[in-house]
């Protein structure tokens, strides 16, 4: 795959860059600004999308020194579900010139489907947790079956604060209506999935090399949730370094959506993928 242009993703929980470096994976930056987090009745708090104005600013100057063909902007669930996402938009706009596309949620699951692929030809389910909703594609008679479930690991955290037990109850609920089936090969192509990589294997530092093709058995998943599951973000934070506060603020209600999602799954494991969304998206417009 040949990654020629830059591409921004304004995320729930994070804001995320991908940009050409030579290499397969692309050179990858995310900045967790947690631009979910606090909505309410449909609006965005004003500082969250100062917070995620700043991130896209950022990014996009550092986009830039890689000398990309162009830049492209696209948001996901936060900002297509707020109704004061004008605000955020026209910002960026005005700094940048560029439109961000605000895609639906069954493209963004497309995206992270079409990303993972690329990396794992043999996969036929992806999943993709994010701060405000869950994308979940399942290859049924070679047909990518496209599916946004409205439960996210911020929005977990508004709701439970660090309940595991009623992330993981809520999570289910969610899901259960999902039918359970026996796939080939699952992948995961989000921060929380990386974050659990980064636990199991015992890293010290976090990169995309390290966590991509790194495998979560369904054995090791239980390990980790009780490992995980009694922690505060700030002893997860402690005991791994890698794993910054705010990502380990969402990392239970992700672990909880994890094992939600695999219990429908009659597969013994998940692949991790850092070919993702980002990945998907510059193929889903034809740039790579």
């Amino acid at each position: 795959m040949n990654i020629r242009h830059a591409v921004i993703n304004i995320g729930s929980n994070s804001v995320k860059l991908l940009a050409p470096n030579g290499s397969i994976l692309g050179y990858r930056n995310t900045i967790v600004c947690q631009l979910a987090k606090g909505r309410k009745n449909g609006y965005l708090l004003l500082e969250a999308m100062d917070g995620a104005y700043d991130a896209v600013m950022t990014l996009y100057r550092e986009a830039l020194t890689y000398k990309p063909d162009g830049i492209l902007i696209y948001a996901t669930e936060a900002v297509r579900a707020a109704a004061n996402k004008s605000y955020l938009l026209n910002k960026i706009k005005g700094s940048t010139g560029i439109d961000t596309d605000v895609i639906d949620g069954a493209t963004e699951a497309f995206c992270s489907y079409l990303g993972a692929l690329g990396a794992f030809p043999d996969l036929d389910c992806t999943v993709d947790i994010g701060g405000a909703s869950t994308e979940i594609v399942r290859v049924e008679n070679g047909s990518p079956d496209k599916k946004s479930y409205l439960v996210g690991t911020l929005q977990l955290v508004d709701l439970f604060g660090q309940d595991f037990d009623n992330h993981l109850d809520s999570a289910r609920y969610i899901f259960r209506d999902m039918p359970s089936r026996a796939e080939k090969k699952v992948v995961g192509t989000s921060g929380t999935f990386a974050s659990l990589a980064v636990v199991a294997g015992n890293m010290k530092k976090f990169s995309a090399e390290a966590v991509h093709g790194f495998v979560i058995t369904k054995s090791l998943l239980y390990d980790l949730t009780d490992q995980l599951s009694k922690l505060s973000p700030q002893q997860i934070n402690k005991a791994f370094p890698a794993i910054d506060t705010k990502r380990a603020n969402v990392l239970k209600p992700g672990l909880a959506i994890v094992n939600a999602v695999m219990e429908k799954s009659l597969t013994h494991s998940v692949t991790v993928s850092s070919a993702d969304g980002l990945t998907g998206y510059l193929v889903y417009k034809k740039l790579c």
